[in-house]
C-alpha cells in the first residue's frame, strides 16, 4: 500500500501524463488536418479531382460561394452534399483548366474528434491569364482515426479573381 504522499504523487503524475497525451493529440490533429488540406490542393494542382471525394466524410459537403473578404454577404453558386455528390462534381472537372492552389494563413482549431479551419487560397489557372483568390472555411471530423472534411466552403473573392 502506498503512503498518502506517494499516492498523491502518483495521481499528479497520471494527471500530467493525461494532459501531455491530450496536447499531443491536438498537435497531431492539427498536423493531420493541415496534411488533408494540402492533399486536397495537390489533387487540384495535379488534375486529380476524382480523388477529392475520398477526402470527405460520407455525409460531407462542398459549397462554392461568391463574396467579399470583408463582408458577410455572399451568393451560393452551388452546394453538393454527400461524398458521392462531391466526387461527381469534382470528377466532372478533370481535364479542364484548373488552379495551381497556394494555401496561406492556415488556422486549425481542434475539439476532440471535431475541428474547424480557415485558410486563404490564391491560384493561377494554369494555361490561362486567369487567377482565383478566396477563403476556405472547413469543418472536419475524425472518422476511424482519420481526419476528413465534413464541410468545405470556398468563398471566391470576386474582385480579386479574374474568372
Amino acid at each position: 500500500m502506498l503512503s498518502p504522499d506517494m499516492d498523491a504523487a502518483r495521481q499528479a503524475g497520471e494527471a500530467a501524463l493525461a494532459q501531455r497525451l491530450e496536447r499531443l493529440d491536438r498537435v497531431e490533429a492539427r498536423l493531420d488536418i493541415a496534411e488533408l488540406i494540402h492533399t486536397y490542393a495537390r489533387c487540384i494542382r495535379y488534375d486529380q479531382p476524382d480523388q477529392v471525394g475520398a477526402l470527405f466524410t460520407e455525409d460531407g459537403a462542398f459549397e462554392l460561394r461568391q463574396g467579399h473578404p470583408d463582408k458577410s454577404e455572399f451568393t451560393v453558386s452551388y452546394r453538393h452534399e454527400g461524398r458521392a455528390a462531391v466526387h461527381a462534381q469534382m470528377s466532372h472537372n478533370k481535364g479542364t483548366a484548373h488552379p495551381v492552389p497556394l494555401i496561406h494563413n492556415l488556422i486549425v482549431e481542434v475539439d476532440g474528434d471535431h475541428a474547424t479551419s480557415t485558410c486563404v487560397m490564391n491560384g493561377t489557372i494554369y494555361g490561362t491569364v486567369h487567377a482565383i483568390m478566396g477563403e476556405y472555411r472547413d469543418t472536419h471530423r475524425r472518422v476511424d482515426g482519420k481526419w476528413l472534411f465534413a464541410e468545405r466552403i470556398f468563398t471566391m473573392f470576386a474582385s480579386a479573381s479574374s474568372l
